[in-house]
């Protein structure tokens, strides 16, 4: 039971620290490195830009700032919430995939990197935002593995010829 009571108390002390000290430093790195984009995004000539260039442009710069502000919502729960509205709205795959080949295909090369690199960015955010959970998810984790390896392994005792078998159970015991 102490030994319980420790483990809640050191996963909640590691939790907290976490959410509360590394998480919200990393959040202020992973912010300032979009500004960076953003203001590289902002020192390409908009007037400059024709035709798909622009709507690349546009979808970039409405993305980065998008980001930005919902960088702390930014999560495993809400990226799940995202993929569930992918896979269920049609509509919205259509346009979200357009704007993506409209990226793609910009002349821009400066434009592509930013995308990628803002891309990156997200991501990065997602793990930060979900890093506390990650720990109670390490124990569950293994416990499928280990439970996936011994019911293969007791699939394939149970098919195991009875000779070998007892031999084993026997001497094991």
């Amino acid at each position: 039971m102490e030994t319980i009571l420790l483990v809640i108390i050191i996963l909640s002390l590691f939790h907290f620290i976490y959410e509360s000290i590394i998480a919200p430093t990393l959040r202020v790195y992973q912010r300032n490195k979009l500004f960076i984009l953003r203001d590289k995004l902002r020192d390409i000539d908009y007037q400059k830009l024709r035709g798909n260039d622009k709507y690349a442009y546009e979808y970039i710069e409405k993305g980065l700032n998008n980001t930005i502000f919902s960088l702390s919502k930014l999560n495993s729960y809400s990226f799940h919430k995202y993929i569930e509205k992918m896979s269920n709205d049609l509509e919205l795959r259509k346009e979200i995939t357009a704007r993506s080949e409209k990226i793609k295909q910009t002349s821009i090369q400066d434009l592509k990197d930013i995308y990628e690199e803002a891309g990156k960015i997200t991501y990065e955010t997602v793990c930060i935002n979900s890093g506390a959970w990650f720990i109670y998810l390490i124990p569950i984790v293994l416990s499928i593995l280990f439970f996936s390896k011994w019911l293969r392994l007791a699939k394939d005792l149970f098919v195991t010829p009875c000779y070998k078998t007892e031999e084993i159970i026997v001497n094991g015991c």
